[in-house]
């Protein structure tokens, strides 16, 4: 009993610890901090900002005249926005012209007719606002194969993957939810093969295969997105889907791939950043391994799955 309530005491120890770090770490790069790049957090500001148009834009019952105080902040910014990226300027702006567009009839309200007068808003190449879509129809039979062929491979072939699959990958991997379109979840890729031993060294839980493995990418978190104590876990949620995308957009282009964890000690943590260059405002999310199967035909792991009802809570 002594023994366990030692071990006991010495893993709490440990894991205020990390929690400790964790908390320094988010209120270190998170949006408010001082350290943060002004023009990442404006970009962010302003995706969040726009995103709340192009929502208001979306409902069923659009209500006229809804965020007057974002509008008037945005159109106040216009010039600094334009100095943005691409998504910033794409929503706001196409989310303005939309906006414009909607309140024609009122004639005499100034704001108004700046925005529909506005010469960086009368182009409808924007792609921010909103769009009709008519229902996407896929046999169910593809979407159940998609979901069944990906499984977790642990034989690869020594192959690089060529650039061209892999960016057709990122970018059906992009389409993945993310709060406000935020978009902060960024990829670091790895094909260098002395690199992506180490890397899998320090993560410690690919042994038997690391040594097949010659593609590897590493999904983080951008902290500098999020902001306050309720969005402290927000850059897990966002990365955990795009990492879910990102595996089946792999199986869709004819690769296998495996889903490796980043359950680390804060200084494997840190040795995996520094090896692969990843900035401290980044939180490492996963790693997948990925690429060409060694053989026709492969072990894997056939793990069971829970029934129905015990995925629901009662």
């Amino acid at each position: 009993m002594i023994r366990r309530l030692a071990k006991y005491a010495r893993k709490s120890v440990e894991l205020l610890w990390c929690f400790g770090h964790d908390a320094l770490q988010y209120a270190l790069h998170n949006t408010d901090s001082p350290l943060i790049d002004s023009f990442k957090r404006k970009d962010y500001q302003t995706i969040v900002e726009a995103h709340k148009i192009e929502k208001g834009l979306s409902l069923p019952r659009t209500r006229h005249n809804f965020g007057r105080s974002v509008i008037t902040h945005l159109f106040s910014q216009m010039d600094t926005i334009a100095q943005l990226s691409t998504v910033s300027k794409n929503m706001t702006f196409g989310a303005l012209h939309e906006y414009g567009k909607l309140h024609e009839v009122q004639t005499d309200d100034e704001l108004l007719q700046a925005l529909r007068q506005h010469d960086k808003l009368n182009s409808k190449d924007y792609k921010g606002g909103t769009e009709i879509v008519s229902p996407y129809k896929i046999s169910s039979s593809r979407t159940q194969c998609l979901l069944s062929a990906r499984r977790s491979c642990r034989d690869f072939s020594a192959e690089v993957v060529p650039s061209g699959p892999i960016y057709d990958v990122i970018e059906k991997a992009s389409r993945a939810p993310s709060q406000c379109n935020r978009q902060s979840v960024r990829l670091k890729l790895v094909q260098e093969f002395s690199l992506v031993q180490e890397i899998l060294s320090v993560q410690g839980c690919a042994r038997g295969f690391a040594e097949d493995v010659s593609n590897l990418f590493i999904v983080c978190g951008d902290l500098a997105a999020w902001r306050g104590p309720q969005q402290r876990n927000q850059c897990f949620v966002d990365g955990g889907l795009l990492g879910s995308y990102l595996l089946l957009s792999l199986t869709d282009a004819g690769l296998e791939s495996c889903a490796l964890n980043c359950a680390l000690t804060l200084n494997d943590e840190a040795k995996i950043r520094r090896l692969a260059g990843i900035p401290k405002n980044y939180r490492l999310i996963m790693l997948v391994a990925f690429g060409y199967r060694a053989n026709d035909y492969m072990t894997v792991a056939r793990s069971d799955r829970r029934q129905v009802e015990e995925m629901l809570i009662p």
